[in-house]
């Protein structure tokens, strides 16, 4: 399953870079097909949650003339999948991935994924932060299935008790340089 979930995730991140790209072109059809597509690998909750939205109405010619200048947008990194089987006998995984345009390998987004009507979907996601604090990092949730977070103080958590029995652990790729994100990575 290790396979499928890195060439999932991999296409995923082919569809969310290629989303972004043709932001900056001055077409809403083809940009609205593109985040269609990009969508098509998460669940309805999640839908919209990646930074880009439906469009309308095109933007003014100034942000496509800055747009067409920019570099180009980068894939994710995926550093590491944990299989879970839960009570339930579904499987769920918990993939660490960089932030979407990346400039350093470090962790930033840690999405859920299981197998819904027989495919993959991404369910939920997570963002690593210390809320602004210097220290303390933990895992705020980004939108998608509520099962998987509970409140902390008003703050919406990854809820580790969401998690049943851990099957696997796949290391795929390290972090760079980042303390907290290592403590992560390493993290049994």
């Amino acid at each position: 399953m290790k396979e499928k979930i890195i060439k999932f995730l991999d296409k995923f991140f082919d569809a969310e870079v290629d989303a972004f790209m043709s932001r900056r072109m001055p077409d809403i059809d083809e940009f609205n097909k593109r985040l269609e597509k990009m969508n098509s690998f998460i669940s309805v909750s999640l839908e919209n949650r990646f930074g880009l939205i439906p469009q309308t109405k095109l933007m003014v010619d100034d942000f496509y003339e800055r747009a067409q200048k920019a570099p180009p947008c980068k894939k994710r990194f995926l550093f590491r999948i944990d299989e879970f089987d839960t009570k339930n006998g579904e499987k769920l995984f918990k993939c660490f991935v960089s932030g979407s345009n990346p400039r350093l390998k470090t962790v930033f987004n840690l999405f859920i994924i299981k197998v819904i009507d027989g495919e993959l979907k991404i369910i939920t996601k997570f963002s690593l932060s210390d809320n602004g604090m210097g220290s303390g990092y933990l895992w705020y949730s980004g939108g998608g299935d509520e099962n998987y977070e509970h409140k902390v103080n008003g703050e919406s958590l990854i809820n580790p008790e969401a998690f049943d029995i851990k099957v696997s652990e796949y290391r795929i790729l390290e972090p760079e340089n980042e303390t907290e994100e290592m403590l992560i990575y390493n993290q049994e």
